[in-house]
């Protein structure tokens, strides 16, 4: 496992802004949107008690996004919000006045979303999110996968009304054709990265994922404060999102580890930098969700600031991760993770069977451990696991 030590972490409190988005407030904007979302539940908070007496801890949580919206992945959170919070203010403008959350379904908010096109790139996840997101708000949508991509997420998105374009051959070209399609053509781009760190869609779509950490806090034991956060990052939105909202709370935030696949570790070479780099494309890792070769500009910022540790594990480590959180040994829960999904155990496991780096990282019998299971078994994507439906109705 490849390991690098932040240097920049003894940060002051964070900017007001980071705060105002991506803090208590912000998730307390993203909860009153979604609220008239006719799925939306939290996700439940399971604890693995046995799991945490194997490895020495005190305490391991896993917070399940496996069933977030109906659509089997945390990302329904930043999708669905950005979606309907860019509707919002579409109607604002059309009718010259204040449109209130529980106005948005209404019959002729809805058919002012006909006049829309969202637009966005995505490995299936994302894309099934802002496809979703548009059908709530009657919009049309169109989501630009990459070749790598297999059949099921396209039949996925193309299921909630979608138009695919499947022409890019990786992520990051995929990325660039939405956003020109979308200059081109007046649509509506729903990034969840960005070349820009001011770009206002991706700050949106990690604001709806700070919901996560907002959840988690209230569904610990009381007066039981997290000590670590092990948080598995693409581009590195949700990773700046948890570790903003932790940081933002009063009290001592967990240690923020940001876990990548080594063959796709750009915030770790970006932390090794000073400064965003872009890597080369290599062979395909088994964590197949978070293989992205540049980070977000606007996670990049947070992340350089607030993470504590940034690690690269080995696709060795997706089986034993995945077959921990999917047996149910010892009495702890049974969760169908996905391979990305488990990415956070693999660091975890890793972390603690080693002294040297277990040293490092402060895990020992007063640590209470944060892990998110950002997808289930079946989620949208490009992997072995990618060919099942959503459960529930979504979004």
């Amino acid at each position: 496992m490849d390991v690098f030590a932040n240097p920049g972490t003894d940060a002051p409190p964070i900017p007001a802004d980071w705060a105002q988005r991506l803090g208590r407030a912000g998730a307390a904007e993203v909860l009153e949107l979604l609220a008239h979302c006719p799925n939306y539940s939290p996700t439940p908070l399971l604890a693995f008690p046995a799991l945490a007496a194997e490895l020495g801890l005190g305490h391991v949580f896993v917070k399940d996004e496996t069933h977030r919206l109906g659509l089997n992945s945390f990302k329904a959170l930043g999708g669905a919000f950005a979606t309907l919070r860019i509707f919002q203010r579409h109607l604002c403008e059309a009718l010259a006045a204040e449109v209130e959350p529980a106005r948005l379904l209404d019959a002729r908010c809805r058919q002012l979303g006909t006049e829309l096109n969202f637009v966005c790139a995505s490995d299936g996840n994302h894309g099934l999110a802002v496809a979703a997101g548009a059908r709530l708000v009657g919009a049309r949508c169109t989501v630009y996968l990459h070749q790598g991509v297999g059949p099921g997420p396209q039949r996925l998105i193309e299921g909630m009304g979608a138009r695919v374009d499947r022409r890019s051959p990786n992520y990051d070209e995929a990325v660039r054709t939405a956003s020109k399609s979308a200059a081109t053509n007046g649509w509506i781009l729903v990034s969840d990265t960005a070349e820009d760190p001011a770009e206002p869609v991706p700050l949106r779509i990690m604001q709806g994922y700070s919901v996560i950490a907002h959840e988690t806090v209230s569904q610990l034991p009381p007066g039981l404060e997290l000590t670590h956060l092990f948080v598995q990052a693409g581009v590195g939105g949700l990773a700046a999102a948890m570790a903003a909202y932790f940081r933002d709370r009063p009290g001592p935030a967990p240690r923020t580890i940001v876990v990548e696949p080594e063959r796709a570790a750009c915030l770790l070479a970006s932390a090794r930098a000073g400064t965003l780099v872009e890597l080369e494309e290599k062979p395909a890792t088994a964590f197949y969700m978070l293989e992205c070769h540049r980070p977000s500009a606007a996670a990049w910022p947070i992340l350089r600031s607030l993470a504590n540790m940034f690690v690269a594990i080995g696709d060795e480590s997706a089986g034993p991760a995945i077959d921990r959180l999917r047996s149910g040994r010892g009495g702890d829960p049974v969760l169908e993770v996905g391979v990305s999904g488990a990415a956070g155990m693999a660091a975890l496991l890793s972390a603690a069977a080693g002294e040297g780096l277990r040293g490092r990282l402060a895990l020992d019998r007063g640590s209470s451990v944060l892990l998110v299971a950002t997808e289930g078994r079946g989620a949208a994507g490009v992997g072995p696991d990618s060919s099942a439906s959503p459960r529930g109705a979504p979004v």
